[in-house]
């Protein structure tokens, strides 16, 4: 029992814990800290760096279009999400100053294997598989846009003066 208190703090000592308990103070600490930013960014850290990797490479690939698919549609690379074994993209364009959306999806869907060889010539040294492509609209900026205009649109009277101002 002698040594037992020789080993501790004194009790008068008020951040004494147990070195148990104070990490697991600390952990939670930070776990509550840290939770809100791990719904933003998805995926392990291998698949961000992929997807990031992917993503400029596509974006160089997009913005030369040697073979002219395109026809000069403005096309932005919004975000690309990777499969668990890194084997599937998932690439969201936006094309914001597009009038038919759907057709410039078609097109490049129809050239899907030219983007992708063209793709793993970039990546040839620093990927082992060149990952499958699938493209979808982005939306969200548009759907941005369109709740501005509804909050611009909005008749919301001034406040009324309610006391003091009278004259």
């Amino acid at each position: 029992m002698d040594a037992v208190r020789l080993c501790q703090k004194p009790a008068a000592s008020s951040s004494f814990l147990p070195f148990g308990v104070r990490n697991k103070i600390r952990y939670n600490i930070t776990a509550l800290l840290i939770q809100p930013y791990l719904y933003i960014m998805s995926g392990t850290v291998r698949q961000q760096k992929f997807a990031r990797l992917i993503q400029k490479e596509l974006s160089d690939i997009f913005q030369r279009d040697r073979r002219g698919f395109l026809e000069n549609a403005f096309i932005t690379i919004a975000e690309v999400q990777m499969s668990p074994d890194l084997s599937v993209a998932k690439v969201y364009i936006s094309m914001m100053l597009t009038p038919n959306k759907e057709s410039v999806l078609h097109r490049i869907n129809q050239h899907k294997k030219e983007i992708r060889k063209a793709l793993g010539e970039k990546i040839r040294n620093q990927a082992r598989i060149v990952p499958e492509l699938a493209f979808f609209i982005d939306e969200v900026q548009e759907n941005a846009m369109r709740m501005d205009d509804l909050l611009k649109s909005l008749n919301i009277p001034p406040p009324d003066s309610q006391s003091g101002d009278k004259k």
